[in-house]
């Protein structure tokens, strides 16, 4: 696995839309729709096949690829909307840490 700072994930994933010309006419609907696009093109890999299957990923470059679209995606609406990524995921392990307490195994 790579060593990155989300931040340098961030400003790699502007520059890449803005050098496109894909900032102009971005809005926090259509991404977020398309977000949903791309949750939907993953859900299909998996789709019709049992749990067990599910683990077996037969296209695993193309679940990559969803994956990437979904996540940027997501960076891309949280910096649309000035949100701190990192800010709001650690809020929300936060939150699911007091909701879900840790089970002894």
């Amino acid at each position: 696995m790579t060593d990155f700072k989300i931040s340098d994930l961030v400003k790699i994933i502007e520059d890449f839309r803005k050098s496109r010309g894909w900032l102009e006419n971005d809005n926090p609907k259509n991404v977020a729709m398309g977000i949903s696009v791309e949750a939907g093109e993953l859900m299909e890999h998996f789709v019709w096949s049992d749990i067990s299957d599910s683990w077996e990923i037969s296209k695993k470059q193309e679940v990559s690829d969803e994956i990437a679209d979904v996540f940027i995606g997501l960076i891309s609406m949280t910096n649309m909307l000035d949100l701190d990524i990192y800010g709001i995921v650690s809020k929300k392990l936060k939150d699911l840490e007091e909701r879900y307490p840790e089970i002894d195994r």
